[in-house]
Parts: structure tokens; C-alpha cells; sequence
């Protein structure tokens, strides 16, 4: 997960790489039907509690807002943004607005959009300096990949323009599908779309959302990335009792799809 879009996450915020012995990669070398990933925080780095809160300030001024009631307001309604029940980017801002005792123009509107659809462009776009490589890898070797991705509007608004996108072959979006991780239509909508049976499938998270614990009770093989950054980055919902495998760098999964290292 990752913050999917936005910078909030519902409840069970936290960071945490996990500890303990764990158990052994799933199926290294054995062959997939498809490769899922979460997006933020997996094939972007994760952002940091304070980028996000500095973003979140900087709408919030836009708005006439205090900005601390708006990132606890945005911090607190992660579920409602994500699935889309709020409305359009332009309605769900008036909707944060008004929790926060704030009735902005449609000038303050239209500039807070604007805004933080740049915002989500700078965090969509800070890849992994492997993330590229490796879904170019897969799709070479005729491995279909998939987004499944918790997040608000503005990652569907600049999805086309991102560079992953000509090479990801289906992206499940929470406020698309009107449901979240670790809900089964999230996962069954990316299998779906590539015409694989999740128990064929590898799916990489970071962890957020339940999302780890959601796939593997699809049958799916899931593996936590845990990046460098993990451990000052801001996770929603993280997945605290997963027991399952981890990695700590993309560069592993082509060897865990069965392609080699």
C-alpha cells in the first residue's frame, strides 16, 4: 500500500519491518501465471510520514485550512477517499473541507485539485531504481503483470501518463472498483483482467492494507518487500501478523516468477 494516493490510511496507521526468523521464499524457480504488485511503497519507495504531512499542509493552506486538522482529517477517512464514496476529487476535497469547519470557493477547489494531483504525481512516479527493469523483464519473458493498488482519484487521473502503465497489463484501483484491499474483488479483478487463477499468481506488497494476508487466503504466493526506507515510512493499515516471506529488493522476484534472477 503505501498510502495508496493521499495521505491517509483509515485506521491502524504504522511503520515496522517486521522481526523474527522467517520462513523460506514461496516457490523460487517454480514458473507463474502472473505477477501482482501493490504500487505504493512496492514499486514506488515509500514517502515518509513528514512528506506526507507537508503535502497535506500545503492543500490544507490552499483551502484556508489548519493543517493539522486536515491531515487528521485525511488520515482518518483513508477507506471513504479510497473507495470512492465521497465522490469526485473535487467533491471529496469540499467533503475534507467541510469536517474541518472550511467551506472553500470553487477558485480554492479548483487550485487544491490541482494541487495535489501534482503532489501524487511526484509520489506515483518515484520508482524503485529496479522497478522499471523488472517489470520489463517479466513482460519480456511473457509474465503478465498487475497493479492492485489502494488509492484515490488522482493516481487514475495520471495512471495513463505514468511509465509503468504501457507495460502493466491490468490495475485493480480501489476507487475505481468501489472496494479496497484486502477485499477479494480487488485481487479477483486484476486475475481477471490478465486470465489467470490466483493460485498461479506471486503477489509483492509492502505490507499495507492486509493486503499480504488477503492474497494468500486466494491462494495466491505473496512476499512482503521490505524496502530500505520501511521503517520511517508512513504504511496504512499494516499487516503487523504477517508470518509469510520477505524480500528487500525487486530484483528478487523475476528468480521467485521462475525467470532467474
Amino acid at each position: 500500500m503505501s498510502p495508496g494516493t493521499g495521505t491517509g490510511t483509515g485506521t491502524g496507521t504504522g511503520t515496522g519491518t517486521g522481526t523474527g526468523t522467517r520462513p523460506p521464499l514461496p516457490g523460487v524457480g517454480v514458473p507463474v501465471g502472473a505477477v501482482l504488485f501493490d504500487y505504493f511503497g512496492t514499486l514506488t519507495v515509500q514517502s515518509s510520514v513528514d512528506e506526507r504531512r507537508q503535502g497535506t499542509y500545503e492543500v490544507a493552506e490552499i483551502l484556508g485550512l489548519d493543517g493539522d486538522a486536515f491531515f487528521t482529517a485525511l488520515t482518518g477517512s483513508f477507506t471513504e477517499r479510497s473507495t470512492g464514496v465521497l465522490g469526485d476529487q473535487r467533491a471529496t476535497l469540499a467533503h475534507m473541507a467541510r469536517r474541518c469547519g472550511g467551506r472553500p470557493d470553487d477558485g480554492q477547489l479548483a487550485a487544491a485539485c490541482a494541487h495535489r494531483t501534482e503532489l501524487e504525481w511526484r509520489f506515483a512516479s518515484a520508482y524503485r531504481p529496479e522497478s522499471l527493469a523488472v517489470l520489463e523483464h517479466l513482460a519480456a519473458a511473457s509474465v503478465p503483470v498487475g497493479v492492485v493498488s489502494d488509492c484515490t482519484h488522482e493516481l487514475v487521473q495520471i495512471w495513463d501518463r505514468l511509465p509503468v502503465a504501457g507495460v502493466v497489463g491490468v490495475a485493480a484501483l480501489s476507487v475505481s472498483l468501489g472496494v479496497k484491499k484486502p477485499d477479494p474483488a480487488m485481487y479477483v479483478h486484476a486475475c481477471d483482467g490478465l486470465g489467470v487463477d490466483p493460485a498461479a499468481v506471486l503477489y509483492v506488497g509492502d505490507g499495507g492494507s492486509h493486503e499480504l494476508t488477503g492474497a494468500r487466503a486466494l491462494g495466491m504466493r505473496a512476499v512482503r518487500l521490505a524496502g530500505a526506507e520501511a521503517a520511517d515510512a508512513l504504511v496504512y493499515d499494516f499487516d503487523h501478523g504477517w508470518d509469510g516471506p520477505v524480500i528487500t529488493s525487486l530484483h528478487q522476484v523475476p528468480e521467485l516468477a521462475g525467470l532467474g534472477s
